[in-house]
């Protein structure tokens, strides 16, 4: 299936490609809001920022990284057209995947974060997200065997964390009385990541 895709200007070739193998807008269901008050043990793991490189691509296909601290912007480009990704992915000490996220657009071209979690394991399949003080709950609607899918509208709050280099706490269970687990998120180099974004998407 293929993944959401923003363009920054009408009829520009650069777009917002948001990861491999990520849901649609349209399979994606309308987030869930509010705040969960149960206090669970945390698991107090030194989560840290993955490298991102992207998939392998194919022949004939030129990629180029930039680094924005813990975000990465991902441009890939064939036959004058520009397809790019800016994601931050955190794993766990044994490699393996606690969240990721990306920005992507609904069908009406309104900003959205794609969040990905491994939380198969509850029936709630929440994801609990902190700006500065105010909490979201995302339901994360759409899985596969290892990972669940959902969506969060970026609204202004939001874009002034980006704009102030913000810190998301994020926490959400795996498994039902399992430890909690806490990351702590940073927005810094996500406005440059989109302002670089925009430069490229700008006609020469």
């Amino acid at each position: 299936m293929g993944p959401p895709r923003m363009s920054w200007r009408p009829g520009c070739a650069c777009a917002l490609l948001l990861g491999v193998g990520l849901l649609s807008a349209a399979q994606a269901q309308s987030p869930l809001r509010g705040s969960l008050t149960e206090e669970l043990p945390s698991a107090a793991l030194p989560y840290q920022v993955k490298p991102v490189d992207g998939a392998p691509v194919s022949p004939g296909i030129r990629r180029v990284l930039e680094r924005f601290l813990t975000w990465t912007l991902i441009c890939d480009e064939s036959k004058g057209r520009k397809v790019c990704n800016i994601v931050q992915s955190i794993a766990a000490p044994d490699g393996n995947l606690v969240f990721s996220w990306s920005i992507a657009a609904t069908a009406s071209g309104e900003p959205v974060f794609v969040v990905r979690a491994p939380v198969t394991g509850i029936p709630a399949r929440s994801v609990t997200l902190n700006f500065g003080g105010a909490a979201t709950v995302i339901r994360l609607t759409a899985c596969d065997a290892s990972l669940c899918v959902g969506f969060l509208p970026v609204d202004p709050m939001m874009m002034r964390q980006i704009r102030d280099k913000g810190t998301v706490k994020i926490h959400y269970w795996k498994t039902d009385g399992s430890p909690r687990v806490d990351i702590s998120s940073s927005l810094d180099g996500l406005a440059l990541a989109i302002k670089s974004l925009r430069r490229k998407s700008t006609p020469s």
